[in-house]
């Protein structure tokens, strides 16, 4: 009995730790909240493959190429990059901000082997295009090995 007592005081006080902490969120300043930087930015990526390639388009609006950068490791191509505020006062108080701003990097996991050398990436009306030409996976196929005679040489 004592056992289930203890059991609800400990699901009591994190409930009201909980209650608090959503409180605090509630109650900061709404500037603070929601500040240009104050968090990442979600970045919204469509993926599709073709015969020849696997494409890769987010929306990214409001930034050049100069904001974007792209890295590929193996199976694993990066975005990353930042969107920065462009507000003519330095500090200005906010009555509503709805546009994202702040830094952000989204991993595409790659199904297929690509073409480093040939992947081309545009940037047009704030959408991203990468094309990553596809490449057939050589690994674990069997392949012949030819065997070559050759003279023995007598030591």
């Amino acid at each position: 009995m004592a056992n289930i007592k203890h059991d609800s005081q400990n699901r009591l006080v994190m409930l009201q730790d909980e209650l608090d902490q959503i409180m605090a969120e509630f109650l900061r300043p709404h500037q603070e909240r929601y500040s240009p930087g104050s968090r990442s930015l979600d970045v919204p990526v469509d993926i599709y493959e073709t015969e020849e390639a696997i494409h890769v388009r987010a929306e990214m609006p409001g930034m050049t190429a100069e904001d974007v950068e792209l890295f590929i490791s193996r199976d694993l191509l990066s975005i990353e990059g930042g969107k920065k505020p462009t507000y003519p006062a330095d500090n200005p108080k906010f009555l509503n901000l709805e546009r994202e701003f702040g830094k952000f990097k989204r991993d595409v996991g790659l199904s297929k082997p690509v073409d480093v050398p040939n992947i081309r990436a545009t940037l047009e009306n704030g959408v991203l295009c990468v094309a990553l030409p596809k490449i057939s996976d050589r690994r674990g196929k069997r392949k012949r090995i030819p065997v070559r005679e050759t003279a023995s040489t007598d030591k």
